[in-house]
């Protein structure tokens, strides 16, 4: 009997569906392979085949076995036709695919640069709007032709100004706001930022800055001149060294003598041991050889030995 879905277990059911998965994956890659290498056969002598075959079919030359393999031949053809083409739209698309994300970052790159460019404007107090900043020239060359060029835009304002209070809905140029668009760069240092008018404000913290300036100039005073050699000093003085305290008196009658140590009879009576002179040489001695080799003879044989000769 088969089991029913609720009472299937959890992970079998999704054991199931990934080998599913699997399988339809794995069709889809085979799938592709066999288009891969059918768009790479090369058509040139199936075509020839297919020429010949059709030869002797209008001859009347052709047999059943000629024809059914004319039949593959043309399917074959068919089937590289296919996958060549649609291996070729693949790559088209891939192209299209490349060429718009290209676009795309090259387009989010534009949006971030004007967006850069955008932020780094300035408040004018003058026109009561936010204007890009001015870029400082380094060269002499460029701060003269900037003087020149500040002063004629000077008196444009001053001009512009006067036309405004006059005629207040006119917008302002949009020209010079793009031409002074193209002099920014990525630092912000190089910028001239225009200042409000009236004197400046006086320096923060001036009274608490003071003595450590002046703690800074006392630093930077040229050190004294190096100390002198040391006095002359007298000889040292004879060591003599000290007597030592005379010891402490003996306190004879406190002091007990000390026991006595009873000796033993047995020690005092005891013999001493006579020294033997060891014997530096010695005489050689004859020795009776039959009769230590009568020795090894065992008794039961000696005896009979006597008996024998007696």
């Amino acid at each position: 009997m088969a089991k029913s879905k609720r009472t299937m277990n959890p992970a079998d059911a999704l054991r199931k569906q990934q080998r599913k998965r699997e399988l339809k994956k794995n069709k889809e890659d085979r799938k592709r392979v066999r288009e891969s290498a059918l768009a790479k056969k090369d058509l040139g002598k199936i075509k020839q085949d297919i020429s010949r075959l059709e030869h002797l079919a209008r001859l009347g030359q052709l047999d059943k076995a000629g024809q059914s393999r004319l039949d593959g031949l043309k399917m074959e053809a068919a089937k590289i036709e296919k996958a060549k083409k649609v291996c070729k739209k693949k790559e088209r698309d891939h192209d299209t695919q490349c060429a718009q994300a290209a676009f795309v970052a090259r387009m989010q790159e534009q949006e971030k640069k004007h967006e850069n460019e955008a932020r780094k404007l300035v408040y004018d107090p003058k026109r009561g709007a936010f204007v890009p900043a001015k870029k400082k020239e380094k060269d002499t060359k460029t701060v003269s032709h900037e003087s020149e060029d500040s002063n004629s835009s000077t008196s444009d304002e001053s001009d512009s100004d006067s036309s405004m209070e006059e005629e207040e809905d006119v917008p302002l140029p949009q020209e010079e706001e793009t031409a002074k668009k193209t002099e920014l760069t990525e630092s912000d240092d190089d910028y001239d930022i225009p200042l409000p008018p009236g004197p400046p404000p006086q320096r923060p913290f001036d009274s608490q800055l003071m003595p450590i300036q002046q703690q800074q100039q006392q630093s930077r005073l040229p050190p004294p001149p190096p100390p002198g050699p040391p006095p002359f000093r007298g000889p040292f003085p004879v060591y003599q060294p000290r007597m030592p305290p005379p010891p402490p008196p003996l306190m004879t009658g406190l002091v007990h003598p000390p026991p006595h140590r009873p000796t033993r009879p047995s020690e005092e009576n005891r013999p001493k041991a006579i020294e033997v002179a060891p014997t530096i040489s010695a005489e050689p001695q004859l020795r009776d050889l039959q009769k230590e080799l009568l020795g090894f003879v065992p008794a039961a044989i000696r005896r009979k030995q006597i008996k024998k000769g007696n």
